[in-house]
């Protein structure tokens, strides 16, 4: 994320905090739900411009997938996350012992 340099500091602890937070409970169920809804009303807008579709089509060739297939099954994809599976994801994958941080700081 872009920030000022002065806060990278502050702003890396609160995203490990935020990772922490999931990690030892699931976020609300109105907060999943507003995210899912603006995740589906993103992805609706997006395919109302021809290069998104063509990239999804692409996509689907190259997994070898039906034109079109991870179009249709997206929003069941979205509405199927829940708290408690974002709790499990944020378990699994971050694994505060073994990361890396890059920052990258403007020229002087």
């Amino acid at each position: 994320f872009g920030s000022d340099p002065d806060r990278v500091e502050e702003l890396v602890e609160t995203v490990f905090e935020g990772i922490e937070a999931f990690k030892n409970s699931p976020p609300t169920e109105e907060e999943v739900a507003n995210t899912r809804e603006a995740l589906l009303r993103s992805f609706e807008t997006s395919f109302q411009q021809n290069r998104n579709v063509l990239n999804q089509l692409v996509f689907d060739y190259q997994r070898g997938m039906e034109p079109g297939a991870s179009t249709r099954s997206y929003p069941a994809s979205v509405e199927a996350v829940t708290p408690a599976t974002i709790q499990e994801a944020a378990r699994k994958y971050f694994n505060m012992e073994n990361r890396v941080r890059v920052t990258l700081m403007p020229q002087q």
